[in-house]
């Protein structure tokens, strides 16, 4: 559990500096798209479906990101400049390695919390319920002893009245 929630930390951390290159490497298109014929481009990149999957590790649910699906304005190549379309893609990426990005999170979430539940779970029975049952042991053990010294002690007596009455019957 442990070595899951360190793949899902070094896998947020790659993301994240693959991101950060990305959006650099791309900063030249952000003045332009504040252009009024950007503008309505932009808002017609909405993220119509996340798609993403669960897989069960170890008994719990992790989701892991499949990729999304955008819904593009339409729009007239030859009224509108050059660069929209690379925008267009280079924004998509950036929105789609975010998204990538948050269900990572998610997923590394939900494995911390599995992993506190079980470091509950493991000190739960360390500390308090196997010494319990350790004491139960020791005191049915105990009990069990008192109870075969008991019938023992019974057998002895009636072996010994048994033999009076043997003895008394053939005097």
């Amino acid at each position: 559990m442990q070595s899951e929630v360190n793949g899902a930390e070094y896998e947020i951390d790659r993301l994240r500096q693959l991101y950060r290159q990305v959006r650099e490497k791309n900063y030249s298109y952000s003045a332009l798209l504040f252009d009024r014929e950007s503008v309505h481009l932009l808002q017609g990149l909405e993220i119509v479906e996340v798609r993403k999957r669960y897989e069960n590790v170890a008994g719990v649910d992790l989701p892991l990101f499949i990729g999304l699906s955008f819904r593009l304005a339409d729009y007239s190549l030859f009224h509108t400049p050059l660069w929209i379309d690379r925008a267009l893609v280079m924004l998509r990426e950036l929105i789609e390695m975010k998204m990538h990005i948050e269900v990572l999170e998610e997923k590394r979430n939900v494995l911390q919390r599995e992993l506190r539940e079980v470091f509950v779970r493991v000190n739960l029975f360390e500390k308090i319920l196997i010494p319990r049952a350790e004491s139960m042991i020791k005191d049915i053990a105990i009990f069990l002893g008192d109870q075969e010294r008991s019938y023992v002690s019974q057998i002895k007596v009636a072996k010994a009245k048994k033999i009076r009455n043997q003895m008394g019957e053939g005097s």
